[in-house]
């Protein structure tokens, strides 16, 4: 599956890296939601069990870290705007009554059965994020930006209603300091990409929305003891 993610990563960073266009988004767009399928209920199968598919699920999930990784680095915010914002419609087989469309949620995934990678006598707090560690082997996006991506997802799911991720790649992170693009954000022409990416146009309200959010779920920000306001250096946006 690694060969897989790599193939659809290098098609990211091929297309992104020139001004991507309408129908490049819709692409990767349709792309996305054709993978859901990787995760979904099987056809025409009476009996299945979720735990059945968490390999394919973990590798969506890695894959979607990744491509955010790549727009990042390509500096496609726009793109990144469009795949936060899009809903994505689940498979027929999926049993959801009036909610087949879900947000970037769709993409996230745990896995119990990668335990199996911990060392004799540990129990992991996230098994999957340590596959993905283990597999974070492209000398183009190493695995610090994409722990980076899974820090810019967890904003959009604070700026974005009803769309819950855990950052499971953050207990790999053990650096004091803001991740380099939110240090860069403090000055105003890189504040610019946040504006693209989230739609709000202003620090402080963004500021605002944040403070609220970690009130309500500060459960999620204090892993590693290291505070997640620090990483994002969101009290330093926009202020040079």
């Amino acid at each position: 599956l690694k060969v897989s993610r790599d193939n659809i990563v290098d098609w990211v960073l091929f297309e992104s890296s020139a001004n991507p266009s309408d129908e490049f988004c819709e692409t990767l767009i349709s792309t996305l939601e054709r993978m859901l399928v990787l995760k979904s209920w099987p056809d025409k199968i009476n009996s299945w069990s979720r735990s059945w598919a968490e390999a394919q699920a973990v590798f969506l999930y890695e894959t979607f870290l990744y491509i955010v990784a790549a727009l990042s680095k390509t500096g496609s915010f726009g793109s990144l705007h469009d795949i936060f914002v899009s809903r994505y419609l689940w498979p027929e087989t999926e049993s959801r009554g009036k909610n087949q469309l879900d947000s970037f949620h769709a993409f996230h995934a745990t896995s119990e059965t990668l335990q199996i990678l911990a060392n004799e006598g540990r129990k992991l707090c996230a098994p999957a994020a340590e596959l993905i560690s283990r597999q974070a082997d492209r000398a183009d996006l190493p695995f610090k930006e994409i722990i980076q991506a899974e820090v810019l997802i967890l904003l959009m799911s604070l700026i974005e209603p009803n769309t819950p991720w855990y950052p499971q790649t953050l207990y790999y992170y053990s650096q004091s300091g803001p991740l380099p693009f939110f240090a860069r954000v403090a000055q105003h022409r890189y504040f610019k990409s946040i504006v693209q990416i989230t739609g709000i146009d202003s620090a402080d309200k963004i500021r605002e929305l944040l403070n609220a959010r970690f009130q309500q779920r500060n459960s999620l920000f204090n892993i590693n003891e290291v505070s997640l306001r620090e990483i994002m250096n969101i009290d330093a946006w926009d202020t040079l």
